[in-house]
């Protein structure tokens, strides 16, 4: 809803869908360190396991249309299926809320749904207002930042996360998604 009132619907949407159904990358055995390295470049500077998602499945996007998604996918260790389930999910989402009238198309592309679609931190905003109050507190550390929340006290980086290891942050604050134990 946020995403529609914001006019950054097509990015949470994609961010929204991976958190819904399951990540798009695949990790192959005795690959594991090409794998984790090309998803901390999707990553960017960013700071974000969600805009990791986010950017995989825009380069995908470009390659369907005019490329090869499939090799797309094999060289960034990206399921291709998973990444059409997704887009699926996508449209779903888009029609709900255009029957709930929140937006007047159901294409999840559409210009006025993504006016501001290119600002990060507004996406990053609206995923906070999303996932709240799953909110950790970050505190630098020496190998690696220490994460807290209010229901748990300290937690941990998943290892797969592109900030694990990661020993200072931009920000004071992180969101998520689950917690593991």
């Amino acid at each position: 809803l946020f995403a529609a009132m914001f006019s950054c619907l097509d990015p949470v949407l994609t961010i929204a869908s991976t958190l819904g159904f399951k990540e798009p990358f695949v990790i192959p055995l005795h690959k594991q360190e090409q794998a984790d390295e090309v998803k901390k470049n999707f990553s960017g500077d960013s700071e974000s396991d969600h805009i990791a998602f986010l950017r995989a499945f825009r380069g995908w996007e470009r390659e369907k249309n005019g490329g090869n998604p499939r090799r797309y996918c094999w060289d960034n260790f990206l399921a291709h299926n998973t990444l059409q389930m997704l887009e699926n999910m996508k449209k779903q989402f888009t029609e709900l809320l255009k029957d709930i009238g929140f937006v007047n198309n159901s294409n999840p592309k559409h210009e006025l749904a993504n006016i501001k679609s290119e600002n990060m931190k507004l996406v990053k905003a609206v995923l906070c207002a999303g996932l709240y109050p799953n909110v950790a507190n970050i505190t630098p550390g020496k190998r690696t930042a220490k994460l807290y929340t209010q229901q748990d006290g300290k937690v941990k980086f998943h290892p797969k996360s592109v900030n694990y290891g990661v020993p200072s942050f931009s920000s004071k604050f992180l969101i998520y998604h689950t917690k593991v134990k």
